[in-house]
């Protein structure tokens, strides 16, 4: 899926996260924090950096409770976002299988 601004990428497990969710109004925020990422001209500053011990992940808050967990690529021209996790807080103390668009 592209964007204006970036081409969107998630992961198997964000979309597992995402069904998991199962509430349709988080899912509303979710899509919206998802959207406003993808239209910035600058998605890294709409996160919180280096989440946890994870560096070069970004943290998007919905809400208190939950959290996207996005990684931000901008190399030779081609502008894209990775979407690894979403879910509540402590997704942060999960394993993340970083990856390059290209492995995509």
């Amino acid at each position: 899926m592209t964007f204006a601004k970036w081409i969107y990428n998630h992961t198997n497990q964000f979309k597992k996260d995402y069904k998991n969710l199962r509430d349709t109004q988080i899912q509303e925020k979710v899509n919206e924090g998802i959207k406003n990422t993808m239209e910035s001209d600058y998605p890294r500053q709409l996160g919180i950096h280096k989440v946890s011990n994870i560096d070069c992940i970004y943290g998007y808050e919905i809400g208190r409770r939950y959290r996207i967990l996005y990684e931000v690529f901008d190399e030779q021209g081609k502008k894209d976002v990775i979407f690894y996790r979403v879910g509540l807080h402590n997704i942060y103390r999960s394993s993340i299988n970083r990856i390059k668009p290209s492995e995509i």
